[in-house]
């Protein structure tokens, strides 16, 4: 195995070769309801989706299914790309968190990432096309909430200014992530008044 070193926030691919580290954590879970699973795993409950956006900075929103929540980090790279195709290298990494309880939306079943710039959905599937169109679903479901616009309305600027992507097809149940600019869910919300 190739350790490939990270030095001055840069990871050093060979003499020639050096890529900005983003730090990723790969694995994010709480417990799953019914079961005793692997980390390895991923599901409705988080997991190993190797999703980019899990990075310094976000706000990963989890659902929280047994008592105490039960939260687990691990799998963390110094940098990977999106639709890991092949495992990037994972490294130690010093994780400064905080934890802060939300009532659970009646809508919500899959992670959700927010950031300053972006509102996204995480879901993970045994085929990649149905992760990416459960992933634009949960993220629909979300801003109709929200923001009170109509499924119409949500689902069109969606279909206009979101962005569905993969998130990594090297695990069993592939992961897939819908993100939107933060900003659209203003405007869905102003549609909403009139």
């Amino acid at each position: 195995m190739k350790a490939y070193p990270v030095v001055d926030g840069h990871v050093q691919f060979n003499e020639r070769c050096r890529i900005p580290a983003r730090p990723v954590i790969g694995c994010l879970t709480t417990a799953p309801k019914h079961e005793v699973i692997l980390t390895r795993k991923e599901g409705e409950f988080g997991g190993n989706q190797d999703c980019n956006l899990m990075t310094s900075g976000a706000t990963i929103v989890l659902p929280v299914n047994v008592a105490g929540g039960l939260l687990y980090f691990g799998d963390c790279k110094a940098i990977m790309a999106r639709g890991e195709i092949v495992n990037a290298p994972e490294c130690g990494m010093r994780i400064t968190a905080s934890v802060e309880l939300r009532q659970r939306s009646r809508e919500m079943t899959w992670p959700r990432v927010e950031t300053d710039e972006i509102l996204a959905t995480v879901v993970s599937d045994i085929n990649a096309a149905d992760a990416c169109r459960r992933a634009f679903r949960e993220l629909m479901l979300w801003l109709e909430a929200e923001t009170g616009a109509s499924r119409q309305d949500v689902a069109m600027l969606m279909g206009m200014v979101s962005d569905t992507t993969i998130c990594q097809v090297s695990n069993t149940f592939h992961t897939a992530q819908c993100t939107i600019p933060r900003s659209y869910s203003a405007v869905l919300a102003q549609s909403s008044l009139g």
